[in-house]
């Protein structure tokens, strides 16, 4: 819903007279959402607005632009209820499918706990009366959550879905736009590591109080660059501004938005395998044979599935159509499951198989989907996987790869009911829709879309084939988890000094397996000052299947370079030059390089724990024994 770039309407009529136009000004600033006021407390909007809503959402939808509502909600003076009522009725009478809750946390308007609580709890009773209960719901709140800490974030964020603060680096002493995304981030994941996460940037003009003396603030472009430069290195799926109406009096600032390739590729139906054009499926007959062609998809409510319920007084799985596929879905149990579903293909050959469920973009909000998979090689009883639905929409999602039993009577089969273990979502809900497997191609052994192994970062491409590590008279001068005056250390500090000292200074670094770059360039710190890595490049590493049956994804770092060279978004192969050794950002000439299997350098490209001995353990590995460990198997 939020993806790409977006912008707030405080007030549509101010904003634009013909709505036309608005969709092709989103459009040509290469918009993926707009998020329009829908009410005003407990307020519908006047006659004016609410013809001029109705028209936009109609032809921004006629666009491919998500329209998204927003409603100001109070905690006094306004009766809570009354508010939740008329949001839930906005939401119903102009059909967006996500709603922004702005918080008024506003002298005289303030939110406390049980407020907050009691609205959430009217609005969710509101939202299923209207039969929207679906929504998205998202959470706009004023300030920092370090300095409004009394502002009652968690009984909010118990419903919502993905949190959306506002960011504004105007009120931050240092008026540094990384810092304070950074600030929100950290702030909001260390409470809701499981909500999605869309920061929106105040862009409006303020009157600052300084040294005793009123301030005109306003943000400039090179503040818009690096807000968004940082959301897209961050990996957000999208980022919004507050608001439209002061980018287009500010042309800079929509300039500046417009021009930032803000684009994310999002799988569409047409795009899964095993669908026909337009997202609708080929043929909604199961093709259950695994052995014909190498796949087999199983659809909801032909050959091959089957659903039903353990008591016959309970209540069983309601069916609905999107986009021409049938699903199913009903409400999570904690404690019993009382309905399921299963799906059995025929597989006759022993082999590996890639396990995938179609995840609808409704009804699909549960954390904790359990799929118990049937004839796994070396299993007594069936194996369970644990599938985040929420974190899918209208995609397939990877429920694993499986050795299957060809002689087993139920080889592939998959089992899935509504208990949840440990859900924290309210209200969720567990769906059920198509469900393919795919035999593995493997060449040398290897999985198709597979890393086959990793090298050594540094040496001639004979040296990085040899079994030593590290290769040739490459060194480690400062080994993984070694303590010195800047903490402990992450990876490893390649030197040279064969056949003369120094002989690092200039050397190539490579990449030490396949994959994708997911960041290339200068630096920064949490608080967005320079690091002192200089300027690197991190890899995500296509998956890798270790001797275990593992799949682990990798990503290296590789540090203190100059002439960098892929960019990020390109994809690289093992043994490509990713840089020169050089001493960016530090005094001796080497090439820093560590490995994470957590992400963290995804989010964080410039992540440095410092003396912090637990975080290095939770996020690094030692990057000798990891490639020691998981050579290519050709080398």
């Amino acid at each position: 819903m939020f993806t790409g770039k977006g912008y707030f309407i405080a007030s549509l009529p101010d904003a634009i007279e013909d709505v036309t136009a608005l969709a092709d000004l989103a459009s040509l600033a290469g918009l993926g959402h707009l998020i329009l006021k829908v009410a005003e407390g407990a307020d519908e909007l006047d006659n004016e607005a609410n013809i001029l809503t109705s028209k936009a959402i109609s032809v921004l939808n006629e666009a491919g632009i998500v329209p998204i509502g927003w409603a100001p909600i109070y905690g006094q003076k306004v009766d809570l209820t009354s508010q939740a009522n008329r949001v839930a009725a906005a939401v119903k009478h102009y059909g967006v499918k996500a709603l922004v809750l702005r918080a008024m946390d506003l002298p005289g308007q303030r939110w406390g706990a049980r407020p907050a609580a009691q609205f959430m709890k009217a609005l969710q009773t509101a939202l299923e009366s209207e039969g929207v209960q679906d929504t998205l719901l998202a959470l706009n709140s004023y300030g920092d959550m370090v300095n409004n800490s009394d502002f009652p974030y968690a009984e909010f964020m118990a419903v919502c879905h993905v949190a959306l603060p506002e960011v504004d680096w105007a009120l931050k002493s240092t008026n540094n736009p990384i810092q304070a995304l950074q600030d929100a981030y950290n702030a909001y994941f260390s409470r809701f590591p499981n909500k999605d996460f869309v920061p929106s940037a105040n862009i409006t003009r303020q009157h600052l109080m300084v040294a005793g003396k009123d301030f005109t603030w306003e943000p400039r472009t090179g503040h818009i660059n690096m807000f968004l430069n940082q959301a897209d290195a961050m990996d957000y799926m999208g980022v919004s501004f507050w608001n439209w109406e002061s980018a287009r009096e500010m042309r800079n600032l929509w300039d500046a938005v417009a021009r930032f390739p803000f684009d994310l590729v999002i799988p569409s139906l047409s795009e899964s395998q095993g669908m026909g054009g337009g997202g609708t499926p080929a043929a909604m007959i199961s093709d259950i044979n695994v052995d014909d062609d190498g796949q087999a998809t199983v659809y909801v409510g032909s050959e091959g599935y089957q659903q039903g319920v353990y008591e016959n007084d309970t209540e069983g799985l309601t069916i609905f159509t999107r986009n021409g596929l049938t699903f199913a879905w009903t409400p999570r149990q904690d404690k019993t499951s009382t309905a399921y579903a299963q799906w059995l293909p025929k597989v006759t050959t022993t082999g590996e198989y890639v396990l995938e469920a179609y995840i609808p973009g409704v009804n699909a909000t549960t954390r904790k989907a359990r799929y118990h998979i049937h004839g796994v090689v070396g299993q007594d009883s069936t194996m369970v996987i644990e599938l985040n639905q929420l974190s899918y929409s209208d995609v397939w999602a990877r429920v694993g790869i499986f050795e299957l039993d060809g002689g087993h009577p139920y080889s592939g089969m998959v089992s899935l009911n509504n208990l949840t273990v440990g859900e924290d979502t309210a209200n969720a809900k567990v769906a059920f829709g198509p469900f393919r497997w795919r035999k593995l191609v493997r060449q040398a052994g290897i999985p198709e879309g597979y890393a086959d192994g990793f090298d050594s970062p540094v040496g001639t491409e004979e040296e990085r084939r040899s079994d030593q590590m590290w290769p040739g008279a490459w060194m480690d001068a400062n080994p993984f988890l070694n303590l010195y005056e800047l903490g402990y250390h992450t990876g490893t500090d390649h030197n040279l000094n064969s056949p003369r000292f120094d002989s690092d200074k200039g050397a190539p670094a490579y990449s030490i397996a396949d994959g994708v770059v997911t960041y290339s360039g200068r630096a920064f710190n949490r608080d967005g000052s320079p690091s002192g890595f200089g300027t690197l490049v991190v890899i995500k590493h296509d998956p890798y299947l270790t001797d275990t049956g593992e799949t682990i994804v990798a990503y290296s770092r590789y540090a203190h370079m100059k002439d960098l060279v892929p960019q990020k978004g390109e994809r690289v192969k093992r043994g490509d030059r990713v840089g020169t050794i050089w001493n960016v950002g530090t005094g001796a000439h080497h090439l820093h390089f560590d490995i994470s299997l957590s992400g963290i350098l995804e989010t964080h490209p410039g992540h440095w724990p410092g003396t912090r001995k637990k975080e290095v353990e939770k996020h690094y590995v030692d990057p000798a024994a990891f490639i020691r460990a998981n050579r290519p198997r050709v080398r």
